[in-house]
């Protein structure tokens, strides 16, 4: 665990987004092209992992290749490829299942491999009694990276199975607190082009 006293506190499980279309990638699927010798998404588990108690990988497509990472996989519970909401809604209702005891969950994209190493311990330090932390970039709110408190998880379900899909309305809803991270913002910079991976 990273070594701050308010992370120590908590068992916070991690979900990772890596079922998305990869339309600005040609299709591919993104979180298993390669960027410095290692899967995109690799990237994001070897960041998450000092920061959380568990992570499961939301995935989609070439679900034999993810099991490489030895971690828990969801998959949408359709293939209607509804976008972010309906994985992150699968894996908390996963967690859920599981029994898990996490009191948060934090949500990352497989697409932004430069994780700061307090990306998880910030947002906990802020968040407060409020259900939702989300990362401020210092231009705009960066809504796939955020915490979610453990009663605002059933929520998240019951506003996804409502019909809705746009993740920012539903952080809206239930008054997000912004964290400053604008000081790191280069860390959430998504690779979304095939020219990115050669950086």
């Amino acid at each position: 665990m990273v070594k701050t006293k308010t992370l120590a506190n908590f068992e916070i499980a991690g979900i990772i987004l890596s079922g998305g279309a990869g339309t600005r990638m040609g299709g591919l699927d993104k979180g298993l092209q390669i960027y410095r010798n290692k899967p995109l998404v690799e990237h994001v588990i070897t960041a998450l992992k000092p920061q959380t108690s568990s992570i499961t990988l939301c995935v989609n497509r070439h679900v034999e290749s993810y099991k490489q990472f030895k971690l828990s996989l969801v998959q949408d519970e359709d293939d209607k490829h509804e976008g972010p909401l309906a994985g992150i809604s699968s894996a908390l209702k996963f967690l859920i299942r599981q029994n898990s005891s996490a009191s948060h969950a934090v949500i990352s994209s497989c697409d932004t491999p430069h994780l700061p190493n307090d990306f998880v311990a910030r947002l906990l330090e802020n968040i407060g009694n409020q259900k939702v932390a989300a990362v401020f970039d210092g231009d705009r709110r960066q809504n796939l990276h955020c915490l979610i408190a453990r009663n605002a998880w059933q929520d998240l379900i019951n506003y996804f199975d409502d019909g809705e899909r746009a993740i920012w309305k539903w952080q809206n809803s239930v008054e997000v607190t912004e964290v400053d991270f604008s000081d790191q913002a280069y860390t959430f910079a998504n690779f979304n082009k095939l020219s990115d991976l050669k950086s």
